[in-house]
């Protein structure tokens, strides 16, 4: 039987150096970042020029962002975001452990509204529970300390 893509492609990532496993990590890394702007861009029906027009930044260097190939700068990311009209997000990814009830918490506008919560600021986890009528744990099971999931996001 004939080897699968799949396959072969669990064969040479094992393969690798370490160097060359940061490597492939840098290169996914950089391609997700491009494939948001790109979405972004041609959501907003504009072409890499028209981009680079509004930013400032070169048409050459968008089509290299959005193929992975050139990690932006952070001013050039801003700059390409600015443009866009849209908005960046960061994710830091912790560890599993549970986060504090006392801890603040920052709920994004889409979430308050989706919740019908007030527009207030540094909530803990259990008044979130409080004003949900739900049981902390059923909170907590969607938040990691560290990280923002689903309509929850540390502050």
């Amino acid at each position: 039987m004939a080897q699968t893509y799949d396959d072969y492609s669990a064969e040479r990532r094992a393969r690798l150096s370490p160097e060359g496993k940061v490597a492939v990590e840098v290169f996914s890394r950089a391609y997700a970042v491009g494939t948001a702007l790109a979405g972004a861009r041609q959501q907003r029906e504009l072409t890499q020029s028209a981009l680079a027009k509004l930013s400032g930044v070169e048409q050459a260097d968008i089509s290299r962002i959005e193929r992975g190939l050139l990690a932006p700068t952070t001013p050039t990311l801003l700059r390409l975001v600015e443009a866009l009209h849209a908005r960046l997000t960061i994710e830091l990814v912790g560890d599993d452990e549970p986060w504090p009830a006392s801890e603040p918490v920052v709920l994004t506008t889409v979430a308050r509204q989706r919740l019908q919560m007030p527009d207030i600021q540094d909530l803990t986890l259990q008044e979130v529970a409080t004003y949900l009528d739900v049981d902390l744990e059923e909170i907590r099971a969607h938040v990691k300390a560290g990280t923002a999931s689903g309509q929850y996001a540390r502050s």
